[in-house]
C-alpha cells in the first residue's frame, strides 16, 4: 500500500531520475501523486513568496514551464526528512533540499502568464540559443502535506533574489534583482 513517503519518492524520482517512471513528465506525475486535501479541494503548489498553482492542471503547467527554465532541474533532499511527529492523516513531511539545474529558457513571463508572473525570476532574460545558461545549486526547504497518501499542498521556500542573481549574468539590471 502506498504510503506518504513512496509518494515522495515516487515525485523525487520523476524530478531527479532520467529513465525513472514519468521522468520530467508532469502529465504522468502530477496526477499520481497528488490529490485532493481532506475537504476535497484541489492540491496547491506554493514556491518562495508565489505565485500559487491550485489545481492539477496548473500544477503541471507550473512542471512544464519549470523544465523549459531549467530542463535538468533536480530537488536534491539534504539529510534526513522531518516528519510530522504527531503521525496522523493528513501527514507532512519536510526536507531540506538543494534546487539545481541549468537555466536555458525563461519562467512565467508578464505578457503571457500574468497570473504566475513572479518576479526577479521572471524577469530574467534566457541565454542566447547555443549559449550554455548558468547553473543553479540554491538550498531550499520543502514542506509537503499529504492526504489519502499524496500531496495536496507543497511548498517550496527559497531565496528568489539569490537565484535572479546567480542566473542573472549581466541578462537583467541588478535593480531588478534587488529592488527599486
Amino acid at each position: 500500500m502506498p504510503s506518504p513517503t513512496t509518494t515522495l519518492n515516487a515525485l523525487l524520482a520523476a524530478l531527479n531520475t532520467p529513465g525513472a517512471l514519468n521522468y520530467h513528465n508532469p502529465v504522468g506525475f502530477v496526477p499520481a501523486t497528488f490529490g485532493n486535501d481532506p475537504s476535497g479541494n484541489p492540491p496547491k503548489v506554493g514556491l518562495a513568496q508565489g505565485p500559487k498553482f491550485n489545481g492539477v492542471v496548473p500544477i503541471e503547467t507550473m512542471f512544464a514551464q519549470l523544465f523549459t527554465f531549467l530542463p535538468n532541474f533536480q530537488l536534491n533532499p539534504i539529510g534526513n526528512w522531518l516528519y510530522d511527529p504527531s503521525n496522523v492523516n493528513p501527514a507532512r513531511i519536510g526536507m531540506e533540499a538543494t534546487i539545481m539545474g541549468q537555466q536555458t529558457g525563461s519562467w512565467f513571463q508578464r505578457a503571457t502568464s500574468v497570473v504566475f508572473y513572479s518576479p526577479p525570476i521572471s524577469d530574467l532574460i534566457p541565454p542566447p540559443a547555443g549559449t550554455p545558461g548558468q547553473i543553479i545549486n540554491q538550498e531550499a526547504f520543502a514542506v509537503f502535506s499529504f492526504f489519502n497518501n499524496k500531496i495536496y499542498q507543497a511548498g517550496v521556500y527559497f531565496d528568489r533574489y539569490f537565484m535572479a542573481k546567480t542566473l542573472g549574468n549581466g541578462r537583467t539590471s541588478l535593480r531588478t534583482v534587488i529592488g527599486p
